[in-house]
């Protein structure tokens, strides 16, 4: 978890991996307990998918402000 507090973001890094099977739906499904959780302003996924691992990247960004302005 990397935080700017003094600009209200958050960036998440969620990794599932298992050479075995796909565990991307257990990344999506953190995702919508972290959304639910903290209900940001404004969301941006990217999947990144690894050589013989499932991995995802989430970012989001809180809704206290818009720094992008």
């Amino acid at each position: 978890m990397h935080t700017w507090p003094e600009s209200g973001v958050v960036i998440l890094d969620v990794f599932v991996c298992n050479r075995r099977s796909d565990n991307s739906a257990s990344a999506h499904q953190v995702l919508n307990q972290l959304l639910d959780e903290f209900k940001p302003s404004r969301c941006q996924v990217q999947e990144v998918p690894r050589i013989a691992q499932n991995c995802a990247f989430f970012c989001f960004k809180m809704p206290q402000r818009d720094f992008l302005h």
